[in-house]
């Protein structure tokens, strides 16, 4: 499953990265440049743009959020979708690519030394070359969506 989200819902497209979905972001505000680009790469495109109801060439590729607020975004998608078992952090919040598990010593210089010590495993974006690695994050976003009744939906 491939999203597609608009400038209306930029911050969904942020948490369905984390959650591990192939989720891509543009800011365009042609619509039918859109929905020709959701249609060239098979992705379901997520807006709160009701103009898009209006393309024909729209049709069967967009889901229409209603809320303004990312949780009930994220919620309302989860349970659309039937989202299970997402592969946590396991993507760039950046720019949606699949993060690859990297060399220790080869990070070294680009981590705070207490980073580098403490732990053993290290992921890096194949295209922003941004470092990924467990510190006290995951257990905020886990916290987050216990918080906001997601994490039930999603395990």
């Amino acid at each position: 499953m491939k999203f597609l989200c608009d400038h209306t819902v930029g911050r969904l497209a942020k948490w369905l990265r984390i959650l591990g979905v192939d989720t891509a972001y543009t800011d365009t505000l042609n619509i039918k440049a859109l929905v020709r680009e959701s249609l060239k790469e098979q992705r379901i495109i997520l807006t709160r743009n009701r103009f898009i109801r209006r393309l024909k060439m729209a049709r069967g590729t967009f889901f229409l959020l209603e809320s303004d607020f990312v949780f009930p975004q994220l919620e309302a998608v989860i349970k659309a979708y039937n989202i299970k078992h997402p592969k946590l952090l396991s993507r760039c919040t950046y720019d949606n690519e699949v993060l690859v598990e990297t060399d220790k010593k080869s990070v070294k210089n680009r981590v705070p030394d207490y980073v580098y010590r403490t732990n053993e495993k290290f992921l890096i974006c194949p295209q922003c070359k941004r470092l990924y690695w467990r510190g006290t994050h995951p257990d905020r976003i886990i916290e987050k969506l216990k918080e906001e009744h997601l994490w039930t939906l999603l395990f």
